[in-house]
């Protein structure tokens, strides 16, 4: 079994901090960044990744890229890091937050949509040696699915929120 543990940081009686974490397992002190600790004491061989490893979900992306974004007032740190990259890079940025904050496919098996919800969804249509897939819009009661005021002939295997109505760009 792999230890688990974590890089502490230490600071003088002064409260000035120089860099200097230690492993809470063995003591090992190690003069590194933040952001270039190793992921395993090379002492004692503790995996240190667990308690810093963070899961990348669609939120937290959409969080991350949104750091530029400021106050109403237009004041900060931030809103000077936006304006001095490229035209470029921020028209890039401004695309990835609005890709991620479409809707995106969920396995019926991670969540189902609200009852009489209008959604999209994937349908698997098995018969025989053929399987047909397809996509439509859909609503569920209890545990049918219905499209078009018919049942959804086949298995939902995921779905995913309508998009927003179109909106012609604003110039």
């Amino acid at each position: 079994m792999t230890r688990k543990g974590k890089w502490i940081l230490e600071c003088d009686g002064e409260n000035e901090c120089d860099n200097l974490y230690k492993c809470s397992m063995c003591g090992f002190e190690c003069g590194c960044e933040e952001y270039d600790k190793p992921n395993f004491c090379p002492n004692c061989g503790t995996d240190m990744q667990i308690e810093d490893r963070v899961t990348m979900t669609r939120e937290k992306a959409i969080q991350m890229l949104k750091l530029y974004e400021v106050n109403e007032a237009g004041e900060g740190e931030l809103e000077t890091w936006y304006n001095g990259i490229d035209k470029d890079m921020r028209e890039a940025l401004d695309i990835a937050i609005k890709a991620l904050s479409e809707p995106h496919w969920i396995p019926i098996s991670e969540g189902l949509p609200n009852e009489q919800e209008s959604v999209n969804v994937t349908v698997v249509d098995d018969h025989g040696d053929n399987e047909w897939r397809y996509t439509t819009t859909a609503w569920r009661s209890y545990d049918m699915w219905i499209s078009d005021n018919e049942l959804v002939m086949g298995t939902v295997v995921a779905w995913a929120p309508l998009p927003k109505p179109y909106e012609r760009d604003k110039l």
